[in-house]
């Protein structure tokens, strides 16, 4: 079928000035000019009123232009522009020109400031490109990066911080070694000095150039160096290598006026600054999967060991408050996240209807009272992009990204006992060297591969909820088959059961479910949060659930049965998890648990109109919150759809997965897509999914062989200098996993002052403590009814997986109390090893101290 003709498609940012205008004009008129139909044009920048000028402009000549107001320093504007180049039915070109405009007043700023606003179009350029890529992968185009800001400006800056252009030619040669063979081919532009002739834009003719035809400007070609990459209107001295010597150096050239020529600027880097761009070109990768694939990363040529003072692994909500917190101690540090941007498991969960189930106000950092009065949170219960925003505004109020690896994985951690170091191994085959090292990867990191037959044969679109994809899913006259009825099994059936052509729920266990009552926060209840946000901490942190949820000390038959079934009808109506509030002993009566149980079940045939579906919606067989409890909005409703049927797989069992759906013992239902919300490894899973090796060789793998065992959570024997945060022996998933993280991160970073006044090398809890620790777990636990359902958080849903509560049940009040024994009484539970009479000299791979505020600065798209 031929296609149908078109004119140039192209994305451009930073289109309202400057180089940018004389682009969008230029590639406008190229576009009638070399195929004789209008462009259409997806141009993006902050100004207002210059971008409307420019759209009207080019409609003038022909061309379909959409003008969208996009800070590109927000991680969702790119998949904003991509979703409207989509409309025009694919991308021939993406001109990345984000970046932020100069001042006069900072004509003699630092090279640090400099490098803070190259860094933010180097980042634009990256997340622009990822979320381009599909469609440039389908139309074989072109993708092109500037490299440079703010041209215009006079002669002196510019010295300062050509070399910090060499961040983007190391973007610019990754993104053209993975997409090559994609048929893409990716190029650099480095204008010079703007000729005051030329209005409105720099080289604007080998800009137009570029993107129109990529081979002008030399796409990478292995072997062939750096400079390959990038255009310059001088030729560079030296070409850039691959081993992080980003820049070499420029040899000052003299026009005939005698001014330097831009772009042929003699400067030579500090270690500063070569560290900056080493760390700023290790976060370019892109969606490349390197995980098992090492030599694919960049950094497959180690340079040798990088020793910093602490390691922090994961980039959730526990790891970006290691980050804060161990940088305001003057400590050096790195850390490491899987991900392509912080937020944890909030990065990866943008399935449809994914929203935290505790109160928006709990669900935040307590630490900064500054960011608790600038942040306001917009409904009771936050969905998951309100979340990513959140998360992005204390990364940028806090500088945290710089410290972050993205997309590195850790491969193993060994502890070295001769020097007292951990070491760790990337999958990017770097190296990195710490006396400390801490593991916030969170309860729940690992997704967990659903244990039936034949699911990698499936023809349809496959879709894990854990890892669902960043680009828009339409659900629209597809048959979708959902497997799972876990809490975000419940989300997402109740998001896309409308808009599904047929939509079929495959549930093995149903779940408990209570009504949300989500409700938009209106100005006086916030106002009235921030004027009350410490009270309101400090009620948290003194709760069994580190949240301000209402906790009774009311026993169920201490009251009459109306007055009891007229508290249950309370906390429904109140909506969210008040009926766990309700009472002290629904997880310690059994008889109790069961009239509460059969309170919710007797809730279902009011809402579900097939009375044979309601019966299967029942959850039977275990009691009510020892499985996660889950809130909806609209779940049991979903079910009176016509084109919602719900699969009861404990009468008619899931069988296999075939090439066109899922078979049952009773047939097959044929499937356009298959989403799996199957859940977690949970606890474990993270720290035994990798190698971390401790004294004489002991394996945590063969340590909680049994089940994971630990010293409050925080520190096993046998490993010393290692720390966990939200670890499998604590509250965890039975608190605030906030709070928990903030208290954790807290008390890791009282043991190392506490190191470091008295001069102590290593730090380990004993045997006996750690076995008494495990104790007290182990009592707890067996009081508890959690025990009676087969969950996650046992162990149950991982085949081979040892099973048993090791969670720490004594609510996070009395958690707290026993961490702060651990301190009270002079760190009695743990060994200490002496520090070494001789320092080490400075390693010579030493990181540099992070330039602060590069995500703050101002950027224009």
């Amino acid at each position: 079928m031929a296609r149908e003709p078109h004119g140039m498609r192209i994305i451009l940012t930073g289109a309202a000035r400057g180089i940018g205008r004389a682009m969008a004009e230029r590639l406008a008129r190229d576009s009638l000019q070399r195929h004789g139909l209008p462009a259409r044009m997806v141009l993006a920048d902050l100004h207002r009123d210059e971008l409307e000028s420019l759209a009207g402009a080019l409609r003038g000549e022909g061309a379909e232009v959409h003008a969208l107001i996009a800070d590109m320093s927000d991680p969702a504007a790119p998949e904003r522009l991509v979703a409207a180049a989509a409309a025009f039915g694919g991308l021939d070109a993406v001109v990345s020109n984000a970046g932020a405009a100069i001042p006069a007043s900072l004509l003699e700023a630092r090279l640090a400031d400099w490098d803070q606003v190259f860094a933010l179009h180097v980042r634009a350029a990256w997340l622009l490109g990822r979320a381009a890529h599909p469609l440039l992968k389908a139309a074989r185009g072109s993708m092109v990066v500037t490299t440079s800001i703010s041209g215009s400006q006079p002669t002196a800056p510019l010295a300062a911080y050509s070399p910090s252009k060499a961040a983007a030619l190391m973007l610019v040669r990754q993104m053209a070694l993975e997409w090559g063979p994609d048929g893409i081919r990716v190029n650099a532009l480095s204008p010079g000095h703007r000729n005051p002739g030329h209005r409105g834009g720099l080289c604007r003719s080998r800009v137009a150039r570029t993107a129109r035809s990529p081979r002008a400007a030399a796409p990478y070609r292995p072997g062939r160096g750096h400079g390959q990459c990038a255009v310059f209107p001088g030729r560079p001295r030296r070409r850039l290598c691959q081993r992080h010597r980003p820049a070499g150096r420029w040899r000052a050239v003299r026009r005939a006026d005698g001014q330097p020529e831009h772009g042929r600027l003699e400067r030579r880097l500090t270690p500063a600054n070569c560290n900056l761009l080493t760390r700023t070109c290790m976060e370019m990768r892109m969606n490349a999967d390197t995980s098992n694939n090492p030599d694919a990363a960049i950094g497959q040529n180690d340079p040798g060991p990088r020793r910093v003072d602490v390691l922090v692994v994961g980039g959730g909500f526990g790891g970006m408050y290691a980050v804060y917190r161990f940088r305001e101690m003057g400590l050096r540090l790195q850390a490491f996240e899987a991900g392509g941007d912080l937020g944890g498991v909030w990065y990866w969960n943008r399935y449809p209807g994914a929203r935290v189930d505790l109160p928006s106000i709990d669900y935040s950092y307590s630490f900064s009272p500054e960011i608790e009065q600038e942040w306001t949170w917009s409904e009771q219960f936050a969905a998951q992009p309100e979340l990513l925003r959140y998360i992005d505004f204390v990364a940028n109020k806090l500088s945290l990204r710089p410290h972050f690896q993205f997309d590195t994985r850790v491969n193993r951690a060994r502890w070295d006992a001769a020097r007292a170091l951990w070491v760790l191994k990337t999958d990017r085959g770097e190296t990195w060297e710490a006396p400390f090292c801490v593991m916030a990867t969170g309860p729940l990191s690992i997704p967990k591969e659903p244990d039936i037959p034949g699911v990698k044969r499936f023809k349809g679109r496959l879709l894990h909820a854990a890892r669902w994809p960043h680009e828009p899913v339409s659900y629209e006259g597809q048959r979708v088959g959902v497997i799972g009825t876990g809490s975000t099994g419940i989300q997402i059936v109740q998001e896309i059961g409308p808009q599904a052509g047929e939509l079929f729920v495959f549930q093995r266990t149903p779940s408990f479910t209570m009504p949300m009552r989500n409700v938009e926060l209106d100005a006086e209840y916030v106002a009235e949060v921030k004027r009350h946000y410490p009270g309101i901490r400090e009620a948290a942190r003194n709760s069994a659930v580190g949240g301000t949820r209402p906790q009774s000390t009311r026993a169920f038959f201490s009251v009459t049965r109306a007055q009891r079934q007229a508290l249950l009808e309370d906390a429904w109506k109140q909506g969210g998890l008040a009926m766990l509030g309700t009472f002290s002993d629904l997880m310690l009566n059994e008889e109790a648990n069961e009239q509460v149980a059969e309170f919710v079940r007797n809730r279902i045939p009011e809402i579900v109109k097939d009375p044979v579906t309601a019966e299967k919606l029942k959850p039977k067989g275990y009691p009510i919150f020892a499985r996660r409890p889950c809130l909806d909005s609209s779940y049991y409703e979903t079910y009176n759809l016509p084109t919602v049927h719900l699969k009861d797989c404990l009468s008619d069992p899931i069988v296999e997965v075939t090439e066109k759906g899922v078979r049952t013992e009773s047939g097959e239902v044929e499937l356009d897509m298959l989403i799996l919300a199957t859940g977690y490894d949970g606890f474990t899973g993270a720290m035994m999914a990798f190698d971390v090796t401790g004294r004489d060789g002991r394996k945590v793998n063969d340590k909680w062989k049994e089940g994971a065992r630990s010293y409050l959570g925080l520190m096993m024997e046998g490993f010393p200098n290692l720390f966990m945060t939200t670890g499998p022996n604590g509250p965890a998933a039975l608190a605030n996993i906030i709070r928990i993280s903030e208290h954790d991160v807290d008390w890791i970073a009282g043991a190392i002052t506490h190191m470091q006044k008295n001069g102590l090398q290593t730090i380990e809890p004993t045997p006996r403590a750690e076995e008494e620790w495990m104790g007290v777990v182990r009592n707890l636990a067996r009081r508890s009814l959690i025990n009676k359902a087969k969950t996650w958080w046992v162990g149950a849903n991982v085949k081979d997986k040892p099973q048993g509560l090791t969670l720490f049940t004594g609510g996070f009040h009395a958690y707290r109390q026993y961490t702060a024994a651990a301190v009270q009484d002079g760190y009695a539970s743990f060994s200490f090893g002496p520090a070494k009479a001789e320092q080490e000299p400075e390693p010579r791979f030493a990181a540099a101290d992070p330039v602060a505020g590069v995500e703050a600065s101002a950027s224009h798209a």
